[in-house]
């Protein structure tokens, strides 16, 4: 039994038609059905690259079987790319009160190695989150506990906006735009379905952990220890502070201590 093939890429280009032997995998007396042939067919590089590179692509498989003067009609098969996230675009606005002392992040998290992307921002932060197919994928709002199952767990579906430039035309978009105030840390795997029932494979975990605003702490450098001096004595004093998020002002209060009553200074 013979396999006549030949395929046809993303662009329509069809390549020359090629023939392969098919092997013989049972005879009748092995098994109630008729006998079974198989044969691996290898897909070639440029057509997997136009199917991969051209968005909603899909290439041709056309085949028909021959054995001595019979011959099938010829079939297809269509060659589509399984679904997968290119990147994915982490924009975050510091909240209110650090607008001016915290800059806003644009933390590109699919360029990181490893099984976890992860970024970091103050708690009340607004996270912008864009995420790029490698084809067109419809996603609405009640996808979202599907495709970002951890981020919809710690948000919630109503702390979510889908934007509009995701929802107007899901057909021909290859992204996804949400919105979502973080109130906690979260890690959320991306589990996408195409129009085919694929589904991707990578189990990778994208994280954002909110930092809470600490409180801010100050010292005393100058005098280091405790000083008995003159009441004319000039005390030169020195104070240093610091803050996670930034400092609007630094006072140093004194107070003179008055002599306890009955107690004289000899």
């Amino acid at each position: 039994v013979n396999v006549h093939y030949r395929f046809t890429d993303a662009q329509g280009q069809a390549g020359d038609w090629a023939h392969a032997v098919l092997t013989q995998q049972s005879t009748e007396s092995q098994s109630e059905q008729a006998a079974m042939y198989e044969q691996l067919l290898e897909v070639p590089a440029s057509v997997t690259r136009s199917v991969n590179d051209t968005p909603g692509g899909e290439a041709l498989l056309s085949y028909y079987f021959q054995a001595g003067d019979g011959q099938t009609l010829t079939s297809d098969i269509k060659l589509i790319a399984r679904p997968a996230v290119v990147s994915v675009h982490a924009d975050i606005q510091p909240p209110v009160y650090a607008v001016g002392l915290t800059a806003e992040q644009s933390v590109p998290m699919h360029e990181q190695g490893g099984q976890i992307a992860s970024a970091s921002a103050l708690v009340g932060s607004r996270v912008s989150l864009r995420i790029n197919w490698n084809k067109p994928i419809a996603v609405t709002q009640d996808d979202l506990p599907t495709v970002l199952p951890g981020l919809v767990e710690a948000v919630g579906i109503e702390g979510i906006t889908l934007e509009e430039t995701s929802a107007s035309d899901p057909e021909t978009h290859k992204d996804l735009l949400i919105s979502f105030p973080l109130t906690e840390s979260f890690s959320t795997t991306i589990d996408i379905t195409d129009g085919h029932g694929l589904k991707n494979l990578s189990r990778r975990q994208y994280r954002i952990e909110a930092v809470e605003d600490r409180l801010p702490t100050a010292a005393l450098t100058e005098p280091t220890a405790d000083e008995a001096v003159l009441a004319t004595a000039v005390v030169d004093l020195a104070a240093t502070a610091q803050d996670d998020v930034g400092l609007e002002r630094i006072a140093l209060h004194g107070v003179i201590r008055k002599q306890p009553t009955g107690q004289a200074i000899i």
